[in-house]
């Protein structure tokens, strides 16, 4: 799970957080049947266990409670999928080999992906993993997520684990020295993503590494680590400054403030519950200050705040301050166990994890995104097996002996096995229903949407109404008929009003579905527009622009069309505010010469084949 979440292009969408899905239901049906087999089971809770159950259970209730219940239902089933996950591992995670294998496993993704965003950026960076990348990421380390801050941040907790186990576990030589080169070559990974603040992150994940080196190391290597933290910290400072210089100063991608803005203004709307899980991108046109898409605030707490409100961001900082504090409980007790300096590959997977959650936290505030499901499973398999790394009990000593920061598992038997069982069941049961209609649905979609761009109309017809059979609540199916009506009624001019209503009638569905989905709105002008239907289009356009009154596009859209309809004085208007605006089209100048006006002829009024044309 760990290899498929980070290789399957981050996991970041429905399609491909399917299989992980798959995979967790599978292994809690497992647990459940050993539960029910064994009269007497062990099971781990851990201090995190509380805030990650109100974490699953906020996260049914938010999605219930789903203005939207298609944007919501793909963030639940990750929701829960993530706290089930978290619990497998916490409760397989016992021994030595197992550490082991998962730190071997984490620092050869950081590796490999760290080499393949080395050719990336040899190459220009056009394609992830056979996909082409955004004009706006080429040239930069992606590896297989599409954004490079989210391997920076992978790459973060990769960094933790190999350079913790480097410098504070008692492997072999040959071990360590691997180990070594790996963070070199995951630091050069880090700087090839070119993303400048979230060096802030790699800076502090190295204080926290050197801070425990000092204290549990000698008085030479303490100096030695305290020289390179120095050295590290003037070289990022430096690397920061000259990546500065080079990054233009203006872009027409809203800023992180904008963002965070625009996130605190929609929490404030609902600001005990937030706004609905997924619920951001749909209600920034609202709230935009500058163009560009977007699909998360980069800051995660805001993030969090605009889509649970008050209540989500309060669990949050709970589960935050609850591993911190578990952590430093582990620390603690184990130098008081054992020797001040001596060795210890827990020990050294504690320290990681700490390592790693600071990171995160300066992360969280700058270019965080939990969603990906490459950054979120290595994450919680790195919390989980953190809480596993506290001091087991001696065989001779008390099993009713127990310290905040050992490793306990409660004895569970009798009728408790059983609600135990019963709570999985239901789990699994829930992630089950919504999922079967969720993934085919999504899977048809894709296919038809492949099939649509190679104009095979028929193939995609057929995928898309499967698609809507399984999921008639799925808005992105609904507009996928539509374009495709629209895109038939386009060339075929024999059956245009027949094809035209078929394509109204899914555009309107889309808006029952979604009442956010300003851009089917859109879709309905043109479409107007292609019938002749003037009056129609001029106020579908206008609504549009009244849900989004910020998005030049929509300025530009309106534009041409009093320009088609002859009506010259409104269309400069419009294209002034989208110049004003930033628009990304051409645009024609703001003025036309007096001389030209003149001596240019009108333009004729455009008949039905024309518009059509048009």
């Amino acid at each position: 799970m760990l290899v498929y979440s980070v290789l399957a292009y981050g996991a970041t969408q429905p399609w491909s957080q399917g299989p992980l899905i798959i995979a967790v239901a599978l292994a809690a049906v497992f647990w459940a049947l050993r539960l029910a087999v064994f009269h007497e089971v062990q099971v781990v809770f851990s201090p995190l266990g509380a805030p990650l159950l109100m974490i699953g259970i906020y996260a049914i209730v938010r999605y219930v409670l789903a203005e939207v219940e298609p944007i919501s239902r793909s963030n639940m089933l990750l929701a829960l999928t993530a706290v089930l996950f978290f619990f497998i591992v916490l409760n397989d995670i016992r021994h030595r080999w197992q550490v082991t294998v998962i730190v071997w496993v984490l620092t050869g993704l950081g590796v490999v992906l760290t080499a393949y965003g080395l050719w990336q950026v040899l190459r220009g960076g056009q394609w992830v993993l056979g996909q082409p990348q955004f004009a706006a990421y080429r040239g930069q380390a992606s590896g297989t997520f599409f954004r490079p801050a989210d391997l920076a941040v992978f790459l973060h907790l990769t960094l933790a684990v190999a350079g913790a186990n480097f410098l504070l576990s008692r492997r072999s030589h040959n071990a360590k020295t691997a180990l070594a080169f790996a963070c070199l070559i995951m630091s050069g990974g880090l700087y090839l993503t070119f993303t400048p603040l979230l060096w802030l992150g790699w800076l502090v994940l190295l204080f926290v590494l050197g801070g425990f080196v000092i204290r549990k190391r000698g008085w030479h290597f303490r100096w030695v680590v305290a020289g390179t933290c120095s050295l590290a910290l003037v070289v990022i400072a430096v690397l920061y400054a000259s990546r500065s210089l080079q990054t233009p100063s203006q872009t027409t991608e809203p800023s992180l403030r904008a963002l965070c803005a625009s996130a605190l203004a929609i929490g404030q709307r609902n600001f005990w519950m937030g706004s609905g899980a997924g619920m951001f991108p749909w209600l920034y046109p609202a709230q935009r200050t500058t163009q560009g898409l977007v699909d998360h605030c980069p800051n995660q707490y805001f993030q969090v705040f605009a889509e649970y409100g008050a209540v989500g961001s309060l669990l949050l900082l709970w589960l935050i301050g609850a591993f911190l504090v578990s952590v430093a409980q582990i620390v603690r007790l184990r130098d008081t166990k054992y020797s001040t300096h001596r060795l210890s590959n827990r020990y050294a997977f504690a320290v990681a994890g700490l390592a790693a959650m600071a990171a995160l936290v300066v992360n969280g505030a700058i270019n965080l995104n939990l969603q990906s499901g490459g950054i979120l499973f290595p994450l919680l398999t790195i919390m989980a097996t953190t809480l596993t790394c506290g001091v087991h009990r001696r065989i001779g000593e008390s099993e009713q002996k127990h310290h905040p920061g050992s490793y306990a598992a409660l004895r569970i038997h009798g009728i408790s096995r059983f609600v135990l069982v019963a709570a999985l069941a239901g789990l699994v049961a829930l992630i089950g229903t919504r999922f079967q209609s969720d993934y085919p649905a999504e899977l048809l979609l894709r296919r038809g949407q492949a099939a649509f761009d190679r104009f095979d109309w028929n193939g995609a017809e057929r995928n898309f109404l499967r698609a809507w059979k399984f999921d008639n609540r799925s808005f992105a199916t609904a507009e996928a008929l539509g374009d495709l009506y629209l895109a038939r009624a386009t060339w075929n001019e024999r059956e245009r009003d027949a094809l035209g209503k078929q394509a109204f009638s899914w555009y309107y569905r889309v808006k029952t579905l979604n009442p956010y989905h300003t851009e089917s709105l859109l879709k309905t002008a043109r479409l107007h527009d292609l019938l002749g239907n003037r009056d129609a289009a001029r106020d579908a356009y206008r609504d549009a622009l009244n849900r989004d009154k910020r998005n030049a596009s929509y300025h530009v859209h309106l534009a041409l069309h009093y320009l088609r309809g002859g009506d010259q004085a409104q269309a400069e208007r419009l294209f002034h505010i989208a110049r004003q605006l930033e628009a990304a089209e051409i645009l024609p100048t703001d003025e036309v010469p007096a001389n030209r006006r003149a001596t240019t002829p009108a333009s004729p009024a455009p008949t039905e084949s024309t518009r059509a044309a048009r």
